[in-house]
């Protein structure tokens, strides 16, 4: 990715003019969901307003796709990472944090949270993000 990444919070009123470009990236990460989650029921929930959609793009194409969702803890919000998806991840990675830490700071959430793949933890341990417990399932 030569071109500068930007990053953008994607209206509910805008989903069709992405969705085309959108769905597949999203697809690679809701197949890892273990048949919890379908792209279907991520833009619903998008559409909803219950999941924000998040792109990572340059003029020539969209780089990356995040959702996000706050989530109601008793006594504080979070800002919770949904899915994250795409390509060149460590071009635009960095940016997307950035814009979802003044959306945390905006939306008075006291932290980031997100369940994923062990290889996150890789990932975003450098951004400040630590390894707190980890999902176990048998099916």
């Amino acid at each position: 990715v030569r071109a500068m990444i930007r990053i953008s919070l994607v209206p509910a009123t805008g989903l069709d003019d992405v969705l085309d470009e959108v769905g597949p990236i999203l697809t690679r990460a809701t197949d890892r969901s273990g048949g919890r989650w379908s792209v279907v029921d991520v833009m619903d929930q998008v559409e909803s307003g219950l999941q924000q959609l998040w792109i990572a793009f340059t003029d020539e194409r969209i780089w990356g796709v995040v959702t996000t969702m706050f989530v109601e803890y008793s006594s504080f919000r979070r800002l919770e990472i949904v899915f994250c998806a795409g390509d060149q991840l460590k071009t635009w990675m960095r940016p997307m944090l950035d814009v979802l830490g003044h959306w945390h700071d905006d939306n008075k959430c006291t932290g980031m949270e997100l369940v994923g793949r062990a290889g996150w933890e890789r990932v975003l341990v450098s951004e400040g993000f630590r390894k707190t417990y980890i999902v176990m399932e048998k099916v």
